[in-house]
């Protein structure tokens, strides 16, 4: 078996490794981060724009609907987490 040459494990690797954080876990914090920036919890514009280009009043739902969303990813990533540490 090759060892693949992971640029995500140099760059962030040794961070981790002070911290005692396994790379696998560190991955998934960056995964977290990236859905939380996405779903909100403030609109974005991945939220308003759709919402504008249909000419619908519905952000509020929308937003409910991405907080839901926000909820569910961290709780898998918070799972994931756990399963890993």
């Amino acid at each position: 078996m090759t060892v693949v040459d992971d640029p995500a494990d140099r760059i962030f690797g040794p961070t981790a490794e002070a911290l005692g954080v396994p790379i696998a876990a560190w991955s998934v914090v960056l995964l977290a981060s990236a859905q939380a920036d996405t779903y909100g919890p403030a609109p974005g514009v991945n939220m308003i724009a759709p919402v504008g280009m249909a000419r619908s009043t519905a952000l509020k739902r929308v937003l409910y609907s991405s907080w839901v969303l926000l909820l569910v990813s961290l709780a898998v990533y918070i799972g994931e987490l756990a399963i890993l540490h």
